[in-house]
């Protein structure tokens, strides 16, 4: 359930056609804020309705603004909304922004959603294990434990097929990924999977993926929670006249 936003929130201010239209904070209940970093989404996956939206980015001066102003009145959880947030242009920043904020507030939990493993730097893992609670909104929603997660978007578990739904990233990223992961204390993974392509009924590539990411520790201390989504085509993108199973 949405409540109606408090009095903290921000009224609604345009910026123009390269940037986000509103700094509204949309609260769910009074201590879950959802910070919107971008709109729409930098690429343009086959599948994937939301990179036929054109791609536009918060400020970054706006975003902190927000997130200490969220902070300040009460809010416990902060979901960082973004399609492709590491190509974000002040990223790095945004993200040293969470981790001095959740230093400076142990109790702050940050949900952060899947984020493309080419652009997952070491670098960039380092940053995310500074963030206190660390989380996943799959987590918020089944109201599992808490734990430091990290969330990818394989779709499919092939190259070729991947390649086909025109999301350009090999298995090989993806391992390397999991890899550097583990080495900065991630050891934590939810991976997100389409399943029902009326042109590929078998499951068999996802689970050979999943079987190799798990072969990537000796002591078999890693966790993968799989999320299998079923296709549904979408309007406005190159799959909106595909069949389903």
């Amino acid at each position: 359930k949405i409540t109606p936003k408090y009095e903290w929130v921000p009224e609604h201010v345009s910026y123009g056609t390269d940037e986000v239209e509103t700094n509204e904070i949309l609260v769910l209940h009074q201590d879950i804020a959802v910070i919107t970093v971008t709109r729409g989404c930098a690429y343009r996956c086959a599948f994937c309705q939301i990179g036929a939206e054109d791609y536009r980015e918060t400020p970054i001066d706006v975003l902190q603004k927000q997130l200490e102003s969220a902070v300040e009145h009460g809010v416990k959880q902060l979901i960082i909304n973004s399609a492709t947030l590491l190509r974000y242009s002040n990223a790095k920043t945004l993200l040293n922004t969470l981790v001095e904020l959740t230093h400076k507030h142990p109790g702050l939990n940050v949900v952060i959603g899947s984020l493309r493993a080419d652009e997952l730097t070491f670098s960039i893992l380092i940053q995310l294990t500074q963030i206190h609670q660390l989380s996943n909104t799959l987590l918020y929603y089944t109201e599992a434990k808490q734990e430091l997660l990290l969330t990818l978007a394989p779709e499919v578990g092939s190259d070729t097929l991947r390649f086909h739904l025109e999301k350009y990233i090999p298995n090989e990223t993806f391992m390397d990924v999991i890899h550097n992961a583990q080495l900065v204390g991630i050891s934590g993974f939810v991976l997100y999977f389409i399943v029902g392509f009326d042109f590929h009924n078998r499951v068999d590539d996802i689970i050979s993926f999943v079987q190799e990411a798990l072969n990537m520790t000796e002591d078999n201390q890693i966790t993968i929670i799989i999320r299998l989504t079923p296709f549904i085509p979408s309007v406005r993108t190159p799959m909106q006249r595909l069949g389903i199973l």
